[in-house]
């Protein structure tokens, strides 16, 4: 699976080129056919593919069944050129926020991520991290048909007049970034993105990129997608 994702980045690269940058509520990005079409059929269908292994500890966690990649059975030349390339579309993003890390090489976090109704993360959040200054997520939505369109990620803004009361930073945080429960009622949804096959929403954690995971996904069923996330 590394190499698949690898072959996919030039082609990610010119659809985030020829894309623009969306604000409503805040700055972010919404691709369709961020992959080749004649190869997403292989994406939808990761938990069968080679070259990944189950992270036990994340399932227990949140129940999300999540797939990395298994970095150990893959030869250091696939691995340089995946870490080249990753590199590359990473400052091709920032570049279209407005931001450049000239010289620094900032690799991802890769993980497949199979979500149902049992899914534990249901908080109104900014992908903020400790220790971490600046966050880009690259989900890749990844259904096999139009059939669960309703299962897009919330995008929220704040309409409220006290952050800091009806907010949570942890320490080594650069700000709030999840929402107290029962102060959600001040923040707005904005907007659905419609979870559409083959698109990619993209997310910088600026100040104010509330956001949040469906909380709508119908018993047996499931929401699989693909994270690419770099954190400088």
């Amino acid at each position: 699976m590394l190499t698949d994702i690898t072959n996919q980045f030039n082609h990610m690269i010119n659809q985030v080129e020829n894309s623009e940058v969306l604000n409503d509520p805040w700055p972010h990005m919404f691709i369709p056919e961020i992959l080749k079409t004649n190869d997403y059929r292989k994406f939808t269908e990761f938990d069968t593919a080679e070259g990944l292994i189950q992270d036990p500890i994340e399932l227990e966690v949140s129940n999300r069944i999540e797939y990395a990649l298994d970095m150990d059975n893959e030869s250091q030349a696939d691995i340089r050129y995946f870490n080249k390339m990753a590199n590359k579309f990473f400052h091709v993003v920032a570049n279209k926020f407005g931001l450049s890390f000239e010289g620094q090489e900032v690799l991802p976090t890769t993980r497949f991520w199979k979500d149902s109704s049992e899914l534990l993360i249901d908080d109104i959040h900014t992908d903020a991290f400790k220790d971490t200054v600046f966050t880009l997520s690259c989900l890749i939505y990844l259904p096999k048909d139009m059939s669960q369109v309703a299962y897009g990620s919330k995008l929220y803004e704040y309409i409220g007049d006290s952050l800091a009361e009806h907010t949570v930073q942890d320490p080594g945080t650069s700000g709030p970034h999840m929402v107290k429960k029962d102060c959600e009622e001040h923040f707005k949804c904005a907007r659905t993105l419609p979870f559409r096959p083959n698109c990619m929403f993209i997310a910088p954690n600026f100040d104010g990129t509330w956001h949040q995971a469906p909380t709508n996904i119908a018993e047996g069923d499931f929401r699989n997608s693909l994270m690419l996330r770099w954190k400088v």
